[in-house]
């Protein structure tokens, strides 16, 4: 009877550890975004940073494992290593998949964004 209560109080301790991870996890994903709050690509103010000179970085699009420019063309985001990178995903994209896609670009600073509705109906025309 006494062996059982171990066993027991040992699972409870793992699953409570699992939690405890998984809330840390969490804090530190969104903790994180803090300084990279989401943001939706705009093609007018893009052109316009563009033609005065104030380039905020270059936009990088990630759908359906492939990235694209905002042309829409297809791009490979190592090229991109000495400016800041926007990479632009969909919001229903998973965590693992935007770490995977960001775990690609070799930029030391890399802000994640958010796709709109319109975006992503351009992207959806091209498949």
């Amino acid at each position: 009877m006494g062996d059982q209560n171990q066993h027991v109080f040992t699972e409870i301790s793992l699953a409570l550890c699992m939690v405890f991870f998984c809330l840390m996890v969490l804090a530190l994903v969104s903790f994180g975004g803090q300084d990279s709050q989401a943001e939706v690509i705009d093609l007018s103010s893009q052109s316009r940073a563009a033609s005065t000179g104030d380039t905020q970085g270059r936009w990088v699009i990630f759908h359906k494992g492939q990235f694209y420019d905002t042309d829409l063309a297809l791009t490979e985001p190592n090229s991109h290593t000495k400016e800041r990178i926007m990479l632009a995903v969909p919001s229903n994209v998973s965590l693992d998949q935007v770490m995977s896609a960001r775990s690609k670009i070799f930029s030391p600073d890399v802000s994640i964004a958010l796709l709109d509705q319109r975006w992503m109906n351009r992207l959806e025309e091209l498949q």
